[in-house]
Order: C-alpha cells, then structure tokens, then sequence
C-alpha cells in the first residue's frame, strides 16, 4: 500500500523539491515592514517561477523551523499548484502600510485568483494577527476594515 502512495506522489510531482522562499530573499524572524514587504516579495517570485515550471515542480514550501512575517501576497493564474507551509508566516502588524485594494478595503493577505487544484499543506502555522484587526475594528480604527486570510 505504501508503495502506491509513493509512485502517486512521484506522478503528481509531491516528491521533486519545491521553491524555498529562502532562495528568493525571504527573512525569517524579523517583523519590520521593510522585512514583510521583501518576504511577500520572496513568496510571489518563488510562486511565479514554480507556476512557469514543469508539471512535476509546481510548488513553494516555507521551510520549517522559521517564521516569517509579511505584507499581502496576491497572485493570478495558479494551475497545479502546491503551497507547503512547515514554518509559521505571520501578517504583518503594520496596519498603517497595509495596502489598500480600494479607499474602504485592503488586500486580503493571501489573495490567489483564476486558479485550478491548488493545494495548500504542511504541518506550519498561518497568523493572520486577527486578534489587532478585530481590536481595531472594535473601536473603528481601522481605515479600511480588516483583510481575510485567505480569498
């Protein structure tokens, strides 16, 4: 039986190594806007390039054992695509520089548009720091509501 899983595995491509956001700029462990603008950065570039590859290398991973803190990651035309989150990626606390979708709406943290059998796993952690945006939209201080995790 395990060997079936295995040969599937390999036939949908789980086993060839994935993208690491490592390898295009990403930084663990800091929270500083600057650092989650170039994460978000490092995260869309390794997205792009594993979407423009082969059937059998269509994947990202955030690697394990890091946190990684970011702005808003918004991508388009995803097709048999794979996200592996094993580390924790954190949205940003930065609500000011949050950027805006529209004058009453900011982008959603994670935004993947007309997209087909995207799969997203691993044994990580997604913070949207919803506990701040709800505060702050508690007591209506947020200048375009709070962003979804996911969208």
């Amino acid at each position: 039986m395990f060997s079936k899983v295995i040969g599937v595995a390999s036939i949908l491509g789980l086993t060839n190594a994935a993208r690491n956001i490592l390898d295009y700029g990403a930084i663990p462990d800091l929270t500083d806007t600057n650092t989650a603008y170039a994460n978000a950065h490092a995260m869309t570039k390794a997205i792009e390039d594993a979407n423009a590859g082969t059937s059998t290398d269509r994947a990202v991973l955030v690697p394990a054992d890091n946190v990684f803190t970011f702005m808003p990651v918004h991508v388009d035309g995803l097709y048999n695509f794979q996200l592996t989150i094993d580390g924790t990626i954190l949205a940003s606390e930065d609500y000011m520089n949050w950027e805006n979708r529209t004058e009453t709406h900011v982008y959603d943290f994670i935004t993947i548009n007309d997209s087909t059998n995207i799969k997203i796993d691993g044994t990580g952690l997604v913070d949207g720091q919803g506990f701040r945006w709800w505060m702050r939209e508690y007591v209506q201080t947020n200048p375009a509501h709070r962003p979804c995790l996911l969208q």
